[in-house]
């Protein structure tokens, strides 16, 4: 354990040794940055001479990947897209339609609501001929 806190405090007191002056961090990372960067051109280099891409075989490449898929299957993907292209269609004017009946539904639910009050409305007993015997005669009738 000893060698342990030895090591320990030989590593910390090396890094306060390495600390860097507040007054001189801006031109420390500079001098980082620009040695970096020389070290990285260097190894890009190095990479990219020492393992040339060899291109002479892409074009057999991308011309096989072209025809991976069948000409037949190509046609039944075809034609199941504008299939399933019409069916969207078809649920699309579906959805409207039923948005629609949604809302006549509702404005039938009001029409009644209205013919219901104006029909027990007092007006109606007030008047010579009231609606309703009107409604009940020409029941009658038919």
């Amino acid at each position: 354990e000893d060698k342990k806190i030895k090591a320990c405090a030989d590593l910390i007191s090396q890094q306060r040794l390495q600390l860097v002056h507040p007054n001189d961090i801006l031109r420390t990372l500079r001098l980082f940055l620009e040695e970096n960067d020389q070290a990285r051109d260097k190894a890009h280099t190095k990479m990219s001479s020492a393992k040339e891409r060899d291109s002479s075989e892409d074009s057999a490449y991308w011309g096989a990947m072209a025809n991976v898929i069948p000409e037949n299957k190509l046609k039944v993907w075809n034609c199941l897209e504008d299939s399933l292209g019409k069916y969207f269609q078809i649920l699309v004017k579906r959805s409207n339609l039923n948005t629609e009946k949604c809302s006549l539904a509702q404005q039938n639910a009001e029409f009644r609501l209205l013919l219901q009050q104006y029909m027990h409305s007092s007006v109606n007993n007030e008047l010579e001929i009231p609606p309703t015997q009107l409604m009940q005669f020409n029941l009658d009738q038919q």
